[in-house]
């Protein structure tokens, strides 16, 4: 099986405890008593693998063109942020829809963990898949996705 946009399953959000996962990046809501995220959570996953990707945090005033996300790897949560160089298109009219992924570089990610090179291949095949924006929304047409790593 290949990986897949979808919306989180109620039975996945306990299975892989999401809700705390979204608020451990989001304290201003834990802070007001918020116990999940108002949207339905999405992500990448690969079912057969037991490999997911979801994005907990994005963009905004003082982050910019960063994203952080959330890779579950064997039993472990990896975080990587990663960062659109503004290399990609800026509007959906552009054919081929182009998407470059880089790693942000204040980001601490994995390169010494013993898997390095599956998580990798694995974190790129997702974020290939992902496309735009995964389940809510894809480019017209074609998408190529590239990678600054």
């Amino acid at each position: 099986m290949a990986f897949v946009n979808e919306y989180v399953s109620e039975e996945d959000i306990k299975k892989y405890n999401i809700n705390e996962i979204w608020l451990s990046h989001h304290p201003e809501y834990k802070r007001k008593g918020r116990t999940s995220s108002n949207s339905p959570y999405n992500w990448t996953i690969d079912r057969e693998r037991e490999v997911w990707l979801m994005r907990v945090a994005a963009g905004g005033y003082e982050r910019g063109n960063l994203s952080t996300w959330v890779l579950y790897w064997r039993g472990e949560l990896i975080e990587i942020e990663l960062a659109k160089p503004g290399e990609g298109s800026k509007s959906y009219k552009e054919q081929p829809y182009r998407i470059v992924w880089g790693f942000s570089p204040f980001s601490l990610h994995p390169s010494d963990h013993p898997d390095w090179q599956e998580i990798l291949q694995a974190l790129k095949e997702a974020l290939t898949v992902y496309g735009d924006r995964g389940v809510r929304e894809q480019a017209p047409g074609t998408t190529v996705v590239s990678f600054k790593f």
